[in-house]
């Protein structure tokens, strides 16, 4: 059973940008961009890949080629699944 506190601390998010990932070219750059202008804070996971948090959300840059027809990652949250299914197929 779900309580109003699990509830409200759902809703907070409920349909909102959860995590977001970008492919980048150099990540040295990129770091010093973002840590510099914005203050964000970054967690290596090898050479090709860090995790940024800007202290409410958190992503990832990925060194790669970027795709003709892509952009970033964007995962949203929802949580009640099947509601959403049903609002994104209307």
């Amino acid at each position: 059973m779900v309580n109003d506190q699990d509830t409200q601390a759902h809703d907070a998010r409920d349909r909102s940008i959860n995590y977001i990932e970008f492919i980048i070219s150099g990540m040295w750059k990129t770091k010093a961009f973002y840590g510099e202008v914005f203050g964000w804070r970054f967690t290596d996971y090898g050479p090709t890949y860090c995790e940024f948090s800007d202290g409410v959300m958190t992503g990832g840059f990925e060194v790669g080629e970027p795709t003709p027809h892509g952009g970033p990652l964007v995962v949203l949250y929802g949580y009640d699944l099947p509601a959403l299914m049903t609002a994104i197929t209307k």
